[in-house]
């Protein structure tokens, strides 16, 4: 399994550590640490804007990526997705389903600001879908 980060920015290694750290600690997953690098991923010379964390030893994660995105507004500081492949866009869409299912996310406190409450209805949801064309 792979473990996919998604930000607008690189972050630094100590924030790369209190993310792997508390996903290691819900999950009672077992790992050494050791020194956290984030090496910068490149196709033919060029930068894919995706960069690889080495430093760590668990059998439960084979890879940590992190993917820089960026939108037409404002995304959380960082999500994070364990997944087989590399995640696409719809998994952006997230952030709103997981306050609504009371997920944990570590980000600044602008989480809190009126966009990004947490869904009240299900047919408030399909309308965000349909009005931002993700389904």
């Amino acid at each position: 399994m792979n473990l996919w980060i998604l930000t607008e920015e690189k972050p630094k290694k100590e924030v790369i550590v209190t993310i792997l750290e508390k996903y290691l600690k819900d999950r009672n997953i077992a790992c050494f640490i050791d020194n956290i690098r984030i090496i910068p991923i490149l196709e033919n010379s060029i930068f894919t804007f995706k960069y690889e964390i080495i430093g760590f030893k668990t059998p439960k994660i084979s890879n940590i990526y992190i993917k820089i995105i960026s939108g037409t507004s404002s995304f959380i500081d960082f999500l994070v997705f364990k997944t087989i492949n590399e995640p696409t866009q719809s998994y952006i869409f997230g952030t709103k389903i997981l306050k609504t299912l009371g997920v944990d996310i570590l980000a600044k406190s602008s989480l809190n600001d009126e966009k990004y409450k947490a869904f009240i209805s299900i047919d408030e949801l399909i309308n965000k879908l349909y009005r931002n064309n993700i389904i």
